[in-house]
């Protein structure tokens, strides 16, 4: 049996998230607005699902890109910093469970602490590249990382994912 799950999703685009704070969101706007517009009548996908709204959050996210190469911006893991990647990515749980039609409370709880996740695992691999790479490579190849994760989350978000029962596991 397939249904649309959010939880592959919604943990991929809120690591993303963890690591850049637009990248998710603005790839959970854009996967949101091209669904059909009866697959997002509640909030917050249905914020989420306008073209302005998408947009804006697509520029903000290639501006965050540039700016994180910026020496002087905090890091990811201070405290402010990093609660506005958990509430960002509680807004994507939120989204993606509203589109699946599941608990939007339970999918924003599952998108904070995947992006609360996110934002430590890439500290720390940001921290371990740059011991190996120029500080600038290091970061891009992160931007590479986090739009492939992106991506994988948005794709995943069009796709159905098997629900597997207790007789379905081997």
């Amino acid at each position: 049996m397939t249904q649309p799950s959010p939880l592959v999703p919604t943990i991929l685009l809120a690591a993303a998230t963890g690591a850049r704070s637009m990248t998710g969101v603005a790839a959970t706007a854009r996967s949101v607005g091209a669904l059909a517009p009866r697959e997002v009548r509640t909030q917050p996908a249905r914020f989420l699902a306008s073209p302005q709204v998408a947009a804006g959050l697509t520029a903000l996210a290639a501006m965050e890109l540039a700016a994180d190469k910026v020496p002087s911006i905090p890091n990811r893991t201070d405290p402010g910093p990093l609660l506005g990647r958990v509430v960002a990515g509680g807004l994507i749980g939120a989204a993606v469970a509203a589109v699946a039609g599941r608990d939007r409370a339970v999918g924003a709880l599952v998108g904070g602490g995947a992006a609360f996740a996110g934002a430590h695992l890439s500290f720390e691999l940001r921290r371990e590249l740059a011991a190996l790479l120029p500080p600038t490579l290091a970061a891009l190849v992160e931007d590479a990382a986090v739009g492939a994760l992106a991506a994988a989350g948005a794709t995943a978000m069009r796709e159905p994912q098997p629900l597997r029962g207790a007789s379905d596991r081997q």
